[in-house]
């Protein structure tokens, strides 16, 4: 959820259509999202930097144009001959260190170099040479955030687009499945060791039907981690919440931790109570297991 946030909130941060964008940690949560909504938003070329072949091939899977490998040495020359000699004109990243200042170094003029996630920022600094390449190649560093973004309206506005696109399953390069998107592409590339699939196993039911079986403790648990996310990333309180609930704030602490179970019904409320209809968050807890690569038997 937070990661989709993300992606979606950088793609408007950001113009990128018609432009060149390099995307570092292409694989990961959030790039992965980014690969597909930036084709979406009309990206010219969207190049995806991954450390391993099996992600790189992933990422060209989900729409990349072409793929470089981060940690080998002179990567930015690959990025260099991409862009027929330009360098890009966006790049998203998020890996720090030396991989920050290479990209920069490789940033095309005009370009923008957007700084987000859990960077390493003691091993990253500007000095004279790289203030001089921004001043005379008139570029720019931006720093990015998405919790400063979340307004409620924004929050209900953006989950449900995302949440259509879920459902919808969309291909931004048209026809086929968004194995993303639809919650079905977090496979083999970055499994370490781990294996399963949560793909319809919630057990949540859709549109209200009976369950199947009782939630599992993982499930519950990430629904529990969800449910509090929302709220908080809504802005509301667990005092509110309970008024909206007509309980008390001591009950919904004890539903959040877990002490007492949501049943059906309660749920239903709940989601009420935060504006969230109950398919799609469903199918954003299946995308949650998904991600978390959780096991059910």
């Amino acid at each position: 959820m937070v990661q989709g946030l993300t992606a979606l909130a950088l793609t408007r941060h950001t113009p990128v259509a018609g432009k060149s964008v390099l995307v570092n940690a292409a694989a990961g949560g959030v790039g992965t999202l980014l690969i597909e909504l930036l084709k979406r938003a009309g990206a010219h070329q969207v190049i995806a930097a991954a450390s391993t072949e099996a992600k790189r091939q992933y990422a060209l899977g989900l729409g990349a144009d072409a793929a470089v490998d981060y940690t080998a040495d002179g990567w930015t020359e690959r990025v260099r001959e991409i862009t027929t000699g330009a360098g890009p004109d966006v790049v998203f990243e998020s890996v720090g260190g030396s991989v920050t200042m290479d990209s920069l170094s490789v940033l095309g003029p005009r370009g923008v170099i957007v700084v987000y996630g859990a960077l390493n920022i003691q091993s990253f600094s500007l000095g004279i040479p790289e203030l001089l390449q921004l001043i005379f190649k008139n570029q720019a560093v931006l720093g990015f955030a998405v919790a400063p973004l979340l307004t409620p309206q924004a929050l209900h506005d953006d989950l449900k687009l995302l949440f259509e696109l879920a459902m919808r399953a969309e291909d931004s390069r048209g026809g086929g499945p968004s194995p993303v998107l639809s919650g079905r592409g977090r496979r083999s590339h970055v499994d370490h060791g781990r294996r399963g699939s949560a793909e319809g196993a919630t057990a949540l039911g859709r549109q209200g039907r009976p369950m199947k079986r009782p939630m599992r403790s993982t499930e519950r648990a990430a629904m529990l981690c969800l449910l509090v996310r929302l709220r908080e990333a809504a802005g509301i309180n667990q005092t509110t919440l309970a008024a909206r609930l007509r309980i008390t704030q001591s009950q919904v602490s004890k539903f959040e931790r877990g002490e007492r179970t949501l049943d059906v019904l309660r749920l239903r409320a709940w989601l009420l109570a935060l504006g969230i209809e109950w398919t799609p968050f469903a199918d954003a807890l299946d995308q949650e297991l998904g991600r978390l690569d959780v096991l059910i038997d």
